[in-house]
């Protein structure tokens, strides 16, 4: 390959990737070298130089590309007929906003673009059509305007001749009137019918409307798209059958997702007529949809993947109950939470009875509204501090179970994830015969019973003990604590009671009292020390800790907090990054050097003050630390940024080994 050609294929790299990332940096350009600049043609060092499979192999790697958005793909395009076809054949995938308020002319020839991509027979298509930030004329629906892109779309059009590729090398023939799109002149070629390159569909509508209706169009897809594979549908309201006899010309289609769907009753009723024309369709993601569980009844055995978040708030409904059982193939599961839905012990029965259920994920901050332990067969359900983890391995509940005392072992889930999961919810889960435990966020929920505190930690440690595996899903501890007047306590109520009223006693007499901020500090410090138990030998961490809102709590963080830290991870902690909603003593930084000596970078987020004592203090760190250490401190509020950077020029000017900075997010 000539210099010439290794320059022009490093120049169009990098600017087709900048106007993928920023409209308008290509105006000029697009004007001249990609628009076919005679002078630039003349010299032999323009675009028409580059071998074909530079463009095709940069088109490969273009994740989203919008039509009539980016002025790089619009001088592609408009450059000449070759040019044109190269990225018509190649590029992966399209989103089309229908504009009906922009000009006709450009519109026409968006539509062009649209149909000779998805007619193409050189690599599947996916196409997002977004209604979300289009213009509308008065009196033009949206659903009209899909129902005109569709038809069109399944008219006839002639394919052209496509000559053989070749695979050994990657270079694609050119091909000779490739934007043929009607049979004038070329009676010899074969019609096409439809967008047989589309395999993927997703239709975005704007949820701040009223949901589009599919009456009018959903029939058309499967004339359309009959190669689809992968449909996704955002605020539609689904009527009648049109669109359940539209998919059902769509054998090949595995996956649907539903995202703010309303289906009436009777596509409620109707929708097994997918499940006896599409076996194919064995993986279903349904959000926030009317008549779910319809759809799960309907769908349920034969699915082997599905993706379920609830439309209402509170413990999710029998119905949902009853069509989750049906789910006798499901391998996977994952349950996002939006609404704060609540998962009880009739819930996690129907989950555990899944015969094939293999992977489990609980996406969001489920309330587990658990009042008992629950297990796999063959394994027993763990009591909170009741047994060591050596007693609870695989091979001591195989033989209980070959000696009668159980049910013939069958074993847990290969998989299970947390997102976010309180300490106490651990003990019910079924976590022995877990092949791996997932942990994204660990909430330790601490009140003013230290005790209590200390206890809870030691409970969640042992219960992390029982599956096989246990990481974190980060790579980092993530630890939440907090502050709550009644502790943990008082939070298994508000899950478990459902809004009935507290029982009486001393919990309920502390919730009422005014905060006692000695036997909360005492309380906290009690848990941040029992992180050896959780996080033993850790080098990083992440810290969250508030209070609970609405309970006049406030949080600090100080010398003792940092004392207890030390005491659990203070020889091996090397990061630490800290998100405290309150604000920091001035003893927490005389404490780091003596407490936490391994420490050698430290990120605080979402403080929201500091003192001047606190940063008279963290300025004396900056003067005085013999060793090496990075602080990262925040942007926001005001007077935190300006008040640390006043420290972080004097630490500079007198060369300090702590290097402060300020940052909006951390890396």
């Amino acid at each position: 390959m000539t210099h010439a050609h290794t320059t022009n294929i490093s120049l169009l790299s990098s600017i087709v990737n900048q106007a993928l990332g920023s409209a308008g940096k290509l105006a000029s350009w697009s004007r001249s070298w990609l628009a076919g600049d005679e002078e630039q043609q003349s010299s032999g060092t323009g675009f028409f130089d580059l071998p074909e499979n530079a463009l095709v192999h940069l088109l490969a790697s273009i994740e989203k590309t919008k039509f009539g958005s980016y002025t790089a793909l619009k001088g592609l395009l408009g450059a000449c007929r070759f040019t044109r076809s190269l990225v018509l054949d190649h590029i992966p995938e399209i989103t089309l906003w229908p504009n009906p308020g922009a000009d006709d002319g450009a519109e026409l020839q968006h539509q062009a673009w649209l149909h000779r991509a998805a007619r193409r027979s050189t690599g599947p298509l996916s196409l997002r059509i977004d209604f979300q930030s289009c213009g509308r004329p008065q009196g033009q629906t949206l659903e009209r305007l899909l129902l005109q892109a569709l038809e069109q779309g399944q008219q006839q059009a002639v394919a052209a001749p496509v000559q053989a590729s070749n695979t050994a090398t990657g270079v694609v023939q050119a091909r000779a009137g490739s934007e043929a799109l009607s049979a004038q002149g070329n009676e010899h070629m074969a019609p096409i019918k439809g967008w047989p390159a589309v395999q993927r569909l997703e239709i975005m509508n704007d949820g701040n409307d009223d949901p589009m209706p599919t009456a009018s169009w959903g029939h058309l897809l499967g004339a359309c798209m009959p190669s689809l594979r992968l449909l996704l549908l955002r605020f539609m309201r689904v009527q009648g059958l049109g669109l359940w006899h539209g998919l059902q010309s769509c054998p090949h289609l595995t996956h649907m997702r539903l995202d703010n769907v309303q289906l009436d009753e009777s596509a409620q009723r109707q929708v097994q007529v997918l499940a006896a024309a599409l076996p194919s369709l064995t993986s279903v993601d349904l959000v926030n949809v009317q008549g779910d569980a319809a759809v799960i009844t309907a769908l349920g055995p034969q699915l082997t993947q599905l993706s379920y978040s609830p439309q209402v708030a509170g413990t999710l409904v029998t119905d949902m109950c009853a069509a989750l059982a049906c789910c006798t193939r499901l391998t996977s599961i994952t349950l996002r939470n939006m609404y704060d839905a609540r998962i009880d012990d009739v819930w996690m029965g129907v989950l555990l009875g899944l015969p094939a259920l293999r992977h489990v994920e609980f996406d969001g901050y489920w309330s587990l509204a658990l009042t008992q332990p629950h297990s796999h067969r063959g394994y027993p359900a763990a009591e909170a501090g009741s047994r060591r983890s050596s007693d609870l391995t695989p091979s001591r509940v195989s033989s209980r179970a070959a000696s009668g005392s159980g049910s013939a072992a069958v074993g847990g889930w290969q998989t299970l994830r947390l997102s976010r999961v309180s300490a106490s919810a651990l003990a019910l889960l079924p976590l022995s015969g877990v092949g791996e435990l997932a942990v994204r966020q660990l909430v330790l929920h601490v009140g003013t019973d230290a005790a209590a505190a200390q206890q809870l930690a030691r409970d969640a440690a042992a219960a992390l003990a029982r599956p096989h595996t246990m990481v974190w899903e980060k790579g980092v501890p993530c630890i939440e604590v907090m502050e709550t007047k009644g502790g943990q306590q008082q939070v298994l109520h508000q899950q478990q009671g459902a809004g009935q009223a507290a029982p009486v006693g001393a919990a309920s007499q502390r919730a009422a009292a005014a905060p006692d901020a000695a036997a909360h500090r005492n309380a906290v410090c009690t848990a941040l020390a029992s992180l050896s138990d959780l996080t033993p030998g850790a080098t990083q961490l992440q810290l969250i800790w508030h209070h609970a809102p609405g309970e006049g709590l406030t949080a600090e963080i100080g010398a003792g907090e940092v004392q207890a830290l030390g005491h659990a991870l203070g020889s091996s902690l090397r990061q630490l990054r800290l998100h405290i909603t309150g604000s920091i003593a001035p003893g927490f930084w005389s404490s780091l050097p003596v407490e936490l000596p391994s420490l050698h970078t430290l990120a605080l987020r979402g403080l929201d003050s500091i003192s001047k004592e606190s940063l008279a203090a963290l300025s004396a760190l900056c003067m005085s630390s013999a060793r090496h250490m990075r602080v990262v401190m925040p942007c926001d509020p005001k007077h935190v940024r300006e008040g640390v950077a006043k420290v972080q020029g004097a630490a500079k000017a007198k060369g300090s080994k702590v290097v402060l900075e300020l940052a909006r997010a951390w890396e």
